[in-house]
């Protein structure tokens, strides 16, 4: 239970790091991070590891990690990427 409390001090704090970034590179850094820990946590690889390991970015899974929403962030040609997987934007 302390390792899970310790996760969710994280979690926050990365949150509350993505609120106010400002800096693409940082805000990818922390996204990375985040899934990094909800991954361990939940026991289940990052939806950029099992789809989009390619991507030239972060990815966030949005939702209940099912990959049915993600977030990405990369350089301004991500759209073709996406594109190119034959998935709508």
């Amino acid at each position: 239970t302390s390792n899970l409390s310790e996760a969710i001090l994280k979690v926050n704090q990365i949150t509350q790091s993505i609120i106010v970034c400002d800096v693409l590179e940082d805000f990818n850094t922390l996204i990375d991070k985040h899934e990094q820990l909800i991954s361990k946590i939940i026991n289940q690889k990052p939806i950029k590891q099992e789809l989009f390991s390619d991507f030239n970015g972060s990815i966030k899974s949005l939702g209940a990690w099912g990959g049915d929403f993600i977030l990405a962030a990369g350089p301004t040609n991500s759209p073709s990427y996406f594109n190119k997987k034959g998935l709508q934007l």
